[in-house]
């Protein structure tokens, strides 16, 4: 647990240090009601989607949304998340500080020789 304060949490046991916060949130009353969780997340990893093609780093928490839904429902009420809406996940981003290479290096400038003996 110190090792994660000092590297990835930096003091901030509930965003992880994370500088801007994205909440989806629906109104969960009603004929949808259910709805509302199945399309927060959709929201959601849309939302992470479309950081990661901008070059921006995001980290998808659940336990701030349920520390805002039981402990701080002021918190909840300044953010402007009404008591009868889902809010399930909270996705902090930013530009990140440890960049890693992509899964494949492609060379775009290769040629590539195809060779068939057809009989």
């Amino acid at each position: 647990m110190e090792q994660a304060k000092k590297t990835v949490r930096k003091d901030d046991l509930l965003f992880c240090g994370a500088p801007h916060l994205f909440i989806a949130h629906e109104k969960s009353e009603g004929k949808w009601a259910e709805d509302a969780k199945v399309n927060c997340n959709i929201a959601t990893a849309y939302f992470e989607l479309l950081c990661n093609a901008h070059g921006l780093g995001t980290a998808i928490m659940s336990y701030p949304a349920e520390v805002l839904n039981e402990l701080a429902p002021d918190a909840r009420q300044m953010l402007g998340v009404p008591k009868n809406h889902y809010m399930g996940l909270i996705i902090g981003f930013g530009y990140p500080e440890t960049t890693y290479a992509r899964g494949v290096q492609k060379e775009r400038g290769r040629k590539i020789h195809r060779y068939s003996s057809s009989i």
